[in-house]
């Protein structure tokens, strides 16, 4: 009976690998795909993911395919995103540098579609013509407000053209006509009228901008920006 057990324990001893000096120092046994705890921290093979307290690092590449968050996504400090990044729930970025993006639609405030906006920049609008220049045409199925615009720089003073600022054929229905002396160095910002009336509000496919009641008589330019929004 003895002699059976003694054979018995014997063979599990011979059956059983050997462990490793890394083994012994772990006190037990693990294979790769296991995780090994260090002081808190939980280390997966190299095809996996590092978790130290709070913070997750993965050496798994985002560069192809899209990449959905479903909360709230914060980058508090560089984020390279390769692919398409949809983001339902809130996304926080702490800084970010924006090389070229495309913003299909923006939901800004409350509701518009772009908020109050720079909506035209023409750098060089003729103001020695008495034809209508074009600023900013009116979106399909919007309407177009125009808060204020910015007239000036200029390429010479100037001194005899009077310019005014609208949508209609004469363009005087958001900003009247009047002789604004700017300079190579100044810029006035050019209120719409100020009436009970009010100014011309822009419908789809309306055309806002300069013309020039009377030329300044010899080549000048200015710069023209519009601010706005539509909805």
């Amino acid at each position: 009976m003895r002699k059976g057990l003694f054979l018995l324990l014997l063979a599990a001893a011979a059956c059983t690998p050997p462990a490793s000096a890394a083994d012994s120092k772990a006190g037990h046994q693990f294979g790769r795909a296991d995780p090994v705890n260090l002081r808190g921290a939980k280390l997966y093979d190299s095809l996996g993911p590092a978790q130290l307290g709070n913070t997750m690092t993965s050496t798994h590449s985002l560069a192809s395919g899209d990449t959905g968050v479903a909360g709230k996504l914060e980058v508090d400090g560089a984020a390279y995103l390769d692919g398409t990044l949809d983001v339902a729930g809130a996304a926080t970025l702490a800084s970010a540098t924006i090389t070229s993006a495309t913003l299909t639609t923006a939901t800004i405030g409350d509701g518009g579609t772009l908020a109050l906006a720079r909506q035209a920049s023409v750098a060089t609008a003729n103001v020695n013509v008495t034809t209508k220049t074009t600023l900013w045409t009116c979106p399909t199925g919007k309407t177009c407000v125009v808060t204020d615009v910015v007239f000036g720089p200029s390429s010479t003073t100037l001194a005899t053209a009077d310019c005014a600022f609208g949508w209609n054929a004469s363009a005087n229905d958001v900003i009247a006509t009047a002789v604004r002396a700017i300079t190579t160095t100044t810029a006035i910002k050019a209120q719409p009228i100020a009436t009970t009336v009010g100014a011309k509000v822009g419908a789809a496919a309306d055309v806002f901008g300069i013309k020039c009641g009377t030329a300044e008589g010899s080549a000048a330019t200015a710069r023209v920006t519009v601010l706005g929004f539509s909805y």
